[in-house]
């Protein structure tokens, strides 16, 4: 049986003040911060993909997975040593490669959205690995929609996060043709970080079916950014008919895709 063990916010084992009853609670075990692998020689914490120095509160190694577009707008990710964004009281790190999810109950949620449906479990597999995009998904405000109705879910990404490569077309580009026109022609790709958010609202619990729902709905929202770039971006910012009346929410094109993966994923997980 593990003993107890507890950690200060980077990972130091705490043995002072109020844990000074239980010294090296964990000492016979070998694994440390966040039930990660440590190495009894160097000290360090294995991720997967880098080691971790708890001392110090940084890996050893620079982070593999890095996209300077989307780094740009996010100054905390600009030091590639740095764990959980600096801020480890919300972010885990769970490969020391990407961040994914702000606590451990989101992690177990949508891994249990993943175990019981492959339309989910692909989606999520397109923001894994190095080249990929990334994806945070969060649970906390989740904003106001555009008719200033608040979301109970949001999938959001930034006009860096998508990158267009024109090579081998470029004799296509013609004068006169339109901006869509020339859009066409290129090859679109999803790059950096989106975020996926669940309002606070929202009980994070495998038996609250509306949870489900709208976490699932917003996955369909990051499947289509990521495997049709281009007819995201263009399908998300039709939010007005061509009166310029806000469109109501189930007539937006995006959230038609959206909704159609929703049905589809909860067939599966729902059967």
């Amino acid at each position: 049986m593990r003993r107890s063990q507890t950690h200060l916010p980077f990972g130091e084992e705490c043995t002072t003040g109020a844990c000074e009853t239980n010294p090296q609670g964990g000492g016979g075990d070998d694994r440390k911060f966040t039930g990660k692998e440590r190495d009894t020689e160097t000290g360090l914490d294995y991720f997967g993909a880098r080691y971790y120095q708890a001392g110090v509160g940084r890996f050893t190694t620079v982070d593999p997975v890095y996209t300077w577009r989307a780094s740009l707008v996010d100054p905390q990710t600009w030091n590639r040593y740095a764990y959980g964004r600096n801020n480890p009281l919300r972010y885990v790190d769970p490969d020391g490669r990407e961040i994914t999810y702000t606590n451990a109950r989101l992690q177990t949620f949508f891994g249990f959205l993943s175990a019981r449906s492959a339309t989910v479990r692909d989606t999520l597999a397109q923001y894994a690995g190095p080249g990929e995009p990334d994806l945070l998904i969060t649970h906390g405000n989740a904003g106001k929609d555009i008719d200033r109705a608040k979301n109970a879910g949001l999938f959001s990404t930034s006009s860096g996060n998508f990158e267009v490569d024109y090579t081998g077309r470029e004799a296509e580009i013609k004068p006169g043709m339109t901006a869509e026109q020339i859009e066409d022609l290129g090859t679109w790709t999803l790059t950096g970080q989106s975020t996926l958010t669940l309002n606070s609202s929202l009980t994070i619990s495998v038996r609250d079916k509306r949870t489900i729902g709208v976490a699932v709905h917003e996955v369909g929202h990051a499947d289509h950014a990521v495997r049709r770039p281009l007819d995201y971006k263009r399908k998300s910012d039709q939010v007005r008919d061509a009166r310029g009346r806000i469109l109501d929410d189930g007539k937006r094109p995006a959230e038609k895709v959206a909704n159609k993966y929703r049905d589809r994923a909860l067939r599966e997980i729902r059967p």
